[in-house]
């Protein structure tokens, strides 16, 4: 992953194989405005030439790529060069297994753009199925923490955006109580209001936006104003029953109250082993 913040400093990076994943709203606090946000993605097909690859969703002009370079869509839609659809990537004839973590509605998109540049870089259709069957995330992105009285615990502390927390809250696979809080990147707090709506049963705000995030969201569901992420989840816990999924996913950054968003996801787990133990102790 090339960021956006990087971007802005390169002229001759020129990979052989690029790809542009999604436009949400995210670090406007740095680029000012989502069409310099999309001008810092779009800088990393300026230098590529002849025989390269570009991958682009559909919906997303190939303003900046070279005529000479090989342009690929992917995505959900049925006009695409690498489409997702039920448990599988279609490529013309070919088909692609997708089992496991990529197969859902959030991540098929990612799944179709992976298995396009794995192939263009040579690996095999069979190769390609066997790495998207086995691959086990990173921390804190949709991690499982556990399960404790019924209530599972989602760690999703690298959802720093509030794209990613809607992402989130629709791959839960049912209704949520949600922490999130931070340090806002954004100002449009309005559009998942669809999700919190229909996804959470309620949210367990902290950090530096709990004030501005209570105020847009508390016509939409219950919140509640915890401070802190041992509060949230205490509050959480105590509220949730069996069958309910208790969600770390901030749509903020962590740098308000944290090192990083693995210091949040770290503490968050720490919290889940503690209530753990003290179940056990009983």
């Amino acid at each position: 992953e090339v960021s956006s913040f990087q971007m802005e400093h390169t002229r001759t990076f020129a990979p052989h194989v690029a790809a542009l994943l999604n436009i949400q709203a995210d670090h406007l606090d740095r680029h000012g405005t989502p069409e310099n946000y999309l001008a810092m993605k779009r800088k990393i097909f300026q230098a590529q030439k002849e025989g390269d690859v570009a991958f682009l969703p559909w919906g997303i002009s190939p303003l900046g790529i070279a005529k000479e370079v090989t342009l690929e869509r992917f995505g959900p839609e049925m006009w695409v060069n690498w489409r997702n659809v039920k448990g599988k990537v279609r490529h013309g004839d070919e088909e692609i297994p997708v089992e496991g973590v990529f197969n859902n509605e959030v991540l098929g998109p990612a799944a179709a753009l992976i298995c396009g540049m794995l192939s263009a870089l040579g690996l095999t259709k069979d190769e390609i199925a066997r790495g998207l069957a086995t691959y086990v995330p990173l921390p804190h992105r949709m991690q499982k923490v556990g399960t404790l009285k019924g209530v599972t615990f989602i760690d999703d502390s690298k959802g720093t955006s509030l794209a990613a927390t809607q992402a989130a809250l629709k791959m839960v696979g049912g209704k949520a109580r949600l922490i999130a809080g931070g340090q806002l990147k954004e100002t449009d707090l309005d559009f998942l209001d669809e999700e919190l709506e229909d996804l959470a049963h309620k949210a367990y705000l902290i950090g530096e936006a709990e004030p501005a995030l209570f105020d847009a969201w508390k016509d939409i569901l219950p919140c509640a104003r915890c401070g802190n992420l041992q509060a949230a989840v205490a509050a959480a816990f105590a509220e949730a029953e069996p069958g309910d999924t208790i969600l770390l996913s901030p749509g903020c950054a962590s740098f308000d109250q944290f090192s990083g968003m693995a210091e949040r996801g770290n503490l968050f787990q720490q919290i889940f082993k503690d209530l753990e133990a003290a179940e056990a102790a009983k």
